[in-house]
């Protein structure tokens, strides 16, 4: 398993697709991260009035439905404003 670090991923990445360059791969990640960001962020504008959840915990008790008996779209559905602490984009962040 490769530690999650930006050499390692631009490397793989380069493995799959010798075709592409450092510079392209790096430009498609930063556009990629920049939409996952966005998508984020307008989920946390969604928020509306009623009873706020945040989900705490380790990454894969956040993140996983399996893990978490898919708790998040449980209290979804009785109308919460459900909000995980741990979000994709956060977690490398913690990590590199």
């Amino acid at each position: 398993m490769y530690p999650l670090r930006l050499i390692n991923l631009t490397k793989l990445i380069k493995r799959f697709n010798p075709d592409f360059s450092c510079f392209t791969i790096l430009q498609h990640m930063k556009k990629g991260w920049k939409k996952l960001k966005e998508i984020e962020d307008h989920a946390f504008s969604l928020v509306k009035e009623g009873i706020n959840i945040g989900i705490v915990g380790e990454v894969y008790s956040c993140l996983e439905p399996a893990v978490n008996l898919n708790i998040e779209k449980k209290l979804k559905e009785f109308e919460a404003n459900v909000f995980n602490t741990l979000s994709i984009s956060t977690f490398p962040d913690t990590r590199i």
